[in-house]
């Protein structure tokens, strides 16, 4: 499998550490950001191959992460995680 270029952005450090780790032992190469908006900012230097986003940040929530992938890098896969899911949540990220 060719290696990706994956961008984890996760507000709570346990997750996002565990998430990086298991991309970097599947020989991934992976940038991460504590934030929606410093994930937002490496996205706008950056081409990833997937991103990787929790769903619940503030102020910028994986959501606003997603409309942006979607309409910046339109051909790169966005994964959103979430431990709070609903079916509201997962219709308006299907939308």
């Amino acid at each position: 499998m060719p290696k990706a270029l994956i961008l984890v952005i996760d507000d709570e450090d346990l997750m996002r550490e565990y998430v990086q780790e298991a991309l970097l032992r599947a020989g991934h190469e992976v940038r991460a950001a504590a934030s929606g908006r410093e994930g937002l900012e490496l996205l706008a230097s950056t081409a990833f191959d997937v991103v990787v986003t929790d769903l619940k940040m503030a102020p910028v929530d994986g959501l606003e992460v997603l409309r942006t992938v979607r309409a910046e890098c339109p051909g790169t896969p966005c994964i959103i995680m979430t431990a709070y899911a609903t079916v509201e949540t997962a219709v308006t990220a299907l939308r």
